[in-house]
């Protein structure tokens, strides 16, 4: 068996592989994006409307199940793209590993048998970004294709029991001086202040609607755009945060926490927990009460919270962002491009000069500034 060869075997729908996975989500190795739910989920509000066909893949040795990756096909410019189900929304791009498999199989295996079946089911080239080459100790296996650095890193924070000691590792004492005067300013100016979690149908509802309303704030002015103006997007959000409640944020699908001052919602945190890992996903605040900083005082009693209850890590997604390199390290991901036909061989070259493009303006202080503030007045001239 140990000879045997490693092949992504015939591919399925997730009714299909819907046993399998769940199964394997139990004992499995990945991120939070990897589960199930949401890889449906996506695909049933977003992907399906995109013309996207899913195939959830098996890697295989023989008989043994080694990994899912599930693969959405697009047509685009006469071509079929194959890339991650969750494509840029997510901000992982990994397989669900069987415990152990991931460090039983070569990098140069994973991706032949990935090219195979993708070459096989029609694919004239393959677009993966997102991928981590270690995730949690293990590997990530960003092996499709030509690796290289992707348009940005994923922030990850290792949790202790001690909250109180990480933030002063963490941040600094002003910075914590800073987030009392603030958590009392707030309260002087809209209310008592408290940190919660959506436990209802009722209360998913009113912290998606508020979140969508400081979102499109923010974008008016400011030109920042969200997943939750995303067509689908915020019934995505609502479909995982309904299946997520009343699960522990460990294993949660999806959790909606938000901060409260005096009636209002000033803040949200939409994440999900896999593993003992969080990994938030959409966050929001009011831009009448920026001056109290509410994300920070909710990502800081987000933090508290999560690790109270001895989660090990907690990731804030992919780009760069102060309060992202405030608390947590940058993870370097890879983007990487695979040609399976020669028409294949044109779409793969215009994506790598447009990632290499944007890692250019990315890195480039005085770029980046410049987009950013063309972004804003382009904002700001739509809203008149």
């Amino acid at each position: 068996m140990a000879d045997a060869e490693v092949i992504f075997d015939l591919s399925s729908g997730f009714a299909e592989a819907e046993e399998q996975w769940r199964a394997l989500e139990q004992t499995g190795h990945g991120s939070p994006y990897q589960q199930f739910d949401w890889a449906r989920a996506w695909w049933e509000h977003i992907g399906k409307h995109k013309g996207i066909t899913p195939h959830v893949l098996r890697l295989a040795r023989g008989d043994e199940t080694l990994a899912l990756l599930a693969v959405g096909f697009r047509r685009h410019l006469g071509l079929t793209v194959a890339r991650p189900i969750g494509e840029r929304h997510f901000n992982i791009h990994m397989p669900l590993w069987a415990t152990g498999a991931a460090g039983r199989v070569t990098p140069g295996e994973y991706r032949r048998a990935l090219v195979e079946a993708c070459r096989r089911l029609g694919a004239d080239v393959l677009c993966f970004a997102h991928q981590p080459d270690i995730w949690a100790g293990s590997s990530g296996h960003a092996a499709a294709g030509e690796a290289g650095t992707s348009s940005g890193d994923v922030y990850l924070l290792p949790l202790t029991r001690d909250f109180t000691a990480l933030a002063r590792a963490r941040r600094s004492k002003r910075y914590l001086q800073q987030i009392r005067r603030k958590r009392e300013g707030l309260a002087v100016r809209a209310g008592p202040v408290s940190f919660r979690r959506a436990d209802d149908e009722a209360t998913c509802a009113r912290v998606i609607a508020e979140a969508v309303r400081h979102r499109s704030e923010r974008r008016q002015h400011c030109g920042v755009p969200s997943f939750l103006h995303e067509a689908g997007g915020p019934e995505f959000i609502r479909d995982l945060t309904l299946r997520g409640l009343g699960a522990p944020e460990g294993r949660c699908v999806m959790a909606a926490h938000y901060l409260e001052a005096g009636s209002q919602i000033i803040a949200t945190y939409f994440g999900s927990g896999f593993n003992g890992h969080y990994a938030c996903f959409v966050n929001s605040f009011d831009m009448a009460y920026e001056e109290c900083s509410p994300g920070d005082i909710l990502l800081h009693d987000l933090i508290a919270n999560l690790c109270s209850l001895g989660l090990g890590s907690l990731d804030l997604g992919v780009g760069e962002g102060r309060y992202k390199e405030a608390w947590c390290d940058p993870l370097p991901l890879f983007a990487s491009t695979e040609a399976l036909t020669p028409l294949g061989s044109i779409y793969a070259g215009s994506v790598r000069a447009s990632g290499n493009a944007k890692r250019i303006i990315r890195n480039n202080n005085s770029l980046w500034h410049g987009w950013r503030s063309v972004r804003k007045l382009r904002a700001q001239f739509r809203s008149y």
